[in-house]
């Protein structure tokens, strides 16, 4: 036993080695997860465990190591096709050779790649250079993926320089002690300032990276100009569920929007179905509100701007005041019909009730979060969403002709939420110059809204596919407004919000989808009493962000 702690300790930089390695590798596993089967995936991760550990802890000859190895690999196959139902060969002297072994094809294949290509790296990429090279094609070949795949692959990128950088502490330390055992010998004497000072250089540099202004590319990089050489938009979107491999030439498609503080891009149109609504009256089917703009788009996500409460099946939910309005109660049974996972629950403004929810879904994962009215889910990455639900929503009669004759002093003598008038500091001064010039003959804030309104959509061109070859700005708006000229509902939407809070008139951004079948004029009637008739609405997947704030309070 001491005999293996002594030639263990002689390795200890060669096991760190292989811990940063198998990092690496762990990464890979996570790209294809979407793509393999789950027992695939697990016989590689078990591969690839196996063979560090006895490389880490088996300071024996390379052979008898490779021997354990190959052993314990072909049980963990064998085992875990076996756990997960698939058949496998009946394992006596006189099956092991019959047609059955083939039942642990192709999945041996997967799991002697993966432990053929970790021997390599880890006895190939001993010096300095070469472990560069190992983290540098790990990190290029995560770039190229994370570009031209919907699989958004940050994370992986992370850990990947965060085990570079550890590999290269750990080979660092190891050729200091081969060439110099005497001062080694001093300096281990120190292990607490090593670390220390380790965890110093790594924190500075990861503070410099997380606060690096940002700063436009003075040349174009490759992918770019590829696809602009292609005449395909680029596009900011990421999937929704499930990742897919392969990215088609037209970009993401339309849906609940995630990424909205890096507005733009492209999609294809998606009218694949959502949910369907049974209602007496449609509305617009609200999910997050945004109040805070960046220049790219929205910056604050509802858990990092609002804290939230708990939610009761069949209790009242606080609401947001609406001064005097009066509201009407609207009943909503919501059926899910795809498998997507949302980040909340979707309801007429303003949800004041959670009737029911599906029995195996935990109503203490809800928040309930009442600036902006909004039902959160908690862990929604690994978690069930909820296959139906039916809420109760309180929706304000909007009195048009009152609100139309409305001051600003009479709309806001009170309190007013100063987040709905926020601008960023570099907000483009001609962009309030166009909304004043715009509304110059509007005498309330309801006339000026409306004179925006007016002004976007009929100067401006409604595409999927805009072209931003004629960006020049860095603000979203800006650009929208002045150079690009034409976009979706992100762009108009921002663009009013934006203009209307330059007018110190409040706005929000609230996203969700729009009611089914019919056009927007049809399913909000202006003076909000007109009835429609009760029915079944099939929601599709064409999300629709929508104007809301201080006005229509």
């Amino acid at each position: 036993m001491r005999l293996w702690l002594d030639k263990l300790s002689t390795t200890f930089f060669s096991t760190l080695a292989m811990l940063w390695l198998w990092i690496m590798g762990m990464q890979w596993v996570s790209f294809t997860e979407t793509i393999w089967l789950s027992e695939t995936t697990a016989i590689v991760i078990a591969a690839l465990t196996i063979t560090a550990v006895i490389e880490a802890l088996l300071p024996i000859k390379q052979g008898y190591r490779l021997l354990i190895q190959f052993v314990l690999i072909l049980y963990c196959v064998y085992s875990l096709l076996k756990s997960y139902g698939n058949p496998v060969p009946v394992m006596t002297s006189e099956s092991v050779l019959a047609e059955e072994i083939m039942y642990l094809f192709p999945y041996l294949w997967f799991a002697v790649a993966a432990w053929a290509i970790f021997l390599f790296i880890a006895h190939w990429a001993k010096t300095k250079g070469r472990v560069l090279f190992i983290v540098g094609l790990n990190v290029i070949s995560f770039a190229v993926l994370d570009s031209f795949t919907k699989i958004v692959l940050w994370d992986e990128i992370a850990w990947v320089v965060g085990a570079g950088m550890g590999w290269l502490v750990s080979s660092h330390f190891n050729r200091f002690r081969r060439r110099f055992p005497q001062g080694w010998i001093n300096l281990s004497k120190y292990p607490f300032k090593i670390i220390a000072n380790i965890l110093v250089i790594f924190s500075l540099i990861i503070v410099a990276g997380v606060n690096m202004p940002h700063v436009q590319p003075t040349l174009t990089d490759p992918y770019t100009a590829w696809r602009e050489w292609s005449g395909v938009p680029l596009s900011t979107g990421s999937t929704t569920g499930t990742g897919t491999l392969i990215e088609s030439s037209s970009e993401s498609m339309s849906g609940y929007g995630r990424e909205d503080n890096d507005l733009g891009g492209g999609f294809n149109f998606d009218y694949s179905p959502v949910m369907s609504i049974t209602s007496d009256e449609r509305s617009y089917w609200r999910g997050e509100t945004r109040a805070v703009y960046s220049g790219t788009g929205w910056a604050d996500g509802a858990s990092s701007r609002r804290s939230g409460t708990g939610v009761e099946i069949g209790e009242e939910l606080p609401g947001e005041s609406n001064g005097s309005l009066s509201t009407k109660k609207l009943e909503q049974s919501v059926t899910m019909l795809s498998d997507t996972v949302y980040p909340v629950l979707f309801g007429a403004y303003s949800v004041k009730q959670l009737e029911g929810l599906d029995e195996d879904i935990d109503p203490g994962r809800l928040r309930w979060q009442m600036e902006g009215a909004e039902m959160h889910l908690d862990d929604v990455r690994d978690a069930d969403y909820p296959k139906s639900y039916t809420l109760t929503s309180e929706v304000p009669v909007i009195p048009i002709d009152e609100l139309s004759t409305r001051t600003y002093d009479q709309l806001y003598s009170g309190s007013m939420d100063d987040a709905y008038i926020q601008k960023p500091r570099n907000f483009p001064e001609r962009v309030t110059t166009l909304a004043e010039e715009i509304t110059a003959e509007g005498d309330t804030p309801y006339e000026k809204v409306m004179l925006l309104q007016q002004y976007l959509t009929s100067n401006y061109t409604y595409t999927n596919t805009p072209d931003l070859t004629r960006k020049k700005s860095d603000d979203f708006v800006d650009g929208f407004l002045f150079e690009v000229k034409e976009g979706y509902c992100d762009y108009f939407s921002t663009s009013l919000v934006m203009m209307t809070r330059s007018l110190d008139i409040p706005a929000r951004w609230v996203k969700g989808y729009a009611p089914g079948s019919l056009t927007a004029s049809e399913y909000m009637p202006m003076d909000g009493q007109t009835p429609i008739e009760p029915g079944n609405y099939t929601v599709t997947n064409v999300r629709r962000p929508f104007l809301g704030g201080g006005i229509f309070r």
